[in-house]
């Protein structure tokens, strides 16, 4: 089904006037974020091969490893993104997120070399879905921007990389097309 038709059919609008993203300084400072990677690097789930859509693997479109964990289970974190979510979302996106801020797991992504993920969206619709409760999406940066080289989060219409600044949070609307360069 065409999303106009899908709008139509379920009142489903996607709020077209700011689809650029925001960024916000100093969200963790550097001791929490090598605390959160600490307890990720230590957490008894393995790392999984990152996949795209439906589970699928495809090395052209997406290399990287990922560990899940709940919300709940970093608390601390889970308040202060929410916070952070939520106001920005007031002040540029105006989305109804109403009961939406009951994140799904985290996708906490190590980037090797030759790491990257190509072009996309965070919306999975699929043939058994009405549509996407997905509004937003955002990435944390838990890493020195100085251990790597490439790496650089590019979201659609934006010529140059969203500042990856140690605890910086860069928010942008789930429809908006994004990739992560290679890792050199």
């Amino acid at each position: 089904m065409h999303i106009k038709e899908l709008q139509k059919k379920y009142d489903y609008t996607i709020n077209t006037f700011v689809n650029l993203p925001v960024y916000a300084d100093s969200v963790l400072d550097s001791d929490e974020c090598d605390e959160f990677v600490n307890l990720m690097e230590s957490s008894s789930e393995n790392y999984s091969d990152g996949f795209i859509g439906n589970k699928n693997s495809n090395s052209s479109v997406r290399v990287s490893k990922i560990k899940w964990i709940a919300p709940k289970d970093v608390q601390w974190l889970t308040d202060r993104l929410v916070n952070v979510v939520n106001f920005m979302n007031d002040k540029y996106y105006k989305f109804d997120l109403n009961g939406l801020c009951n994140f799904t797991p985290f996708q906490f992504i190590k980037y090797e070399d030759g790491g990257h993920y190509d072009w996309h969206i965070d919306q999975n619709i699929t043939a058994d879905e009405i549509y996407s409760t997905r509004r937003l999406s955002f990435t944390l940066q838990l890493s020195d921007t100085t251990d790597y080289e490439g790496g650089d989060l590019y979201v659609s219409g934006l010529n140059e990389p969203m500042r990856r600044d140690k605890g910086s949070l860069t928010i942008f609307p789930s429809h908006c097309r994004h990739q992560v360069t290679p890792v050199e």
